[in-house]
């Protein structure tokens, strides 16, 4: 019986920690969520990038597409600060489907163990339905979980929501 209320004990603890609704401050200014050592943004300053770097960040995954900025400026950055870099823009319509959400899913796990990862769009949207995504695929979550997650993690536009209520087969 100890045993079992162990489990859950940590089971709750852990899954607690991925719906923290508090936003934390990186780099030079940047409010974002995180789970351990993997932080969900909007657009980061040229100046973050270099607070981030002083932080302990190894990786940064940008979820926007080349034409919203200057994509090549800002990996050039990143890589100049002896960061990685992934670029994995969001599909133009925000539909997402399984092969997007793995794709950014194995970027995250592929570098976690070296230090810090930033995910980031412009606004944090779109990183939150591939939050969604990742949540009800890999983590066992409810559809309804995932998006009440997703809405914790700055799931805020109208939008938004619509399409990851789609891509979890939600009313």
């Amino acid at each position: 019986m100890m045993k079992y209320f162990v489990l859950f004990s940590l089971l709750f603890v852990s899954c607690a920690q991925f719906s923290s609704k508090e936003e934390k401050v990186i780099g030079e200014n940047l409010k974002a969520h995180h789970f351990k050592s993997i932080f969900f943004s909007g657009q980061p300053t040229a100046e973050d990038f270099k607070k981030l770097k002083e932080q302990g960040f190894t990786h940064v995954i940008n979820l926007r597409r080349e034409t919203e900025y200057d994509e090549r400026g800002e990996r050039q950055q990143i890589k100049e600060l002896g960061m990685h870099y992934s670029h994995h823009p969001f599909p133009l319509d925000l539909k997402v489907d399984d092969a997007y959400v793995d794709q950014v899913t194995d970027s995250v796990i592929k570098h976690r163990q070296k230090g810090k990862t930033l995910v980031h769009c412009s606004s944090g949207n779109r990183v939150a339905i591939w939050l969604g995504g990742h949540f009800s695929r890999d983590h066992g979550d409810s559809k309804e979980e995932a998006f009440k997650r997703a809405q914790d993690m700055g799931l805020t536009k109208e939008g938004a929501k619509k399409d990851l209520k789609e891509y979890l087969g939600l009313p």
